[in-house]
């Protein structure tokens, strides 16, 4: 999954010159919170995710 995000960041952010990439997970899916914590993405934890309240909302900005 490092492979896909890096790809993923490297398309979003030098290819489309995307500001911000935001991923949405489980609070309960630590593999996926510890990768996004790994490529630097920060928790917004006053944000919801409508819908889908076990949802945890992570951005990365561009550097």
């Amino acid at each position: 999954m490092s492979e896909a995000l890096h790809a993923v960041l490297d398309v979003g952010f030098n290819q489309i010159n995307l500001e911000a990439i935001e991923a949405y997970t489980h609070k309960n899916n630590e593999s996926s919170k510890s990768l996004l914590n790994k490529f630097s993405f920060k928790l917004e934890p006053h944000r919801k995710d409508e819908g889908f309240p076990n949802n945890l909302i992570y951005t990365k900005q561009h550097a």
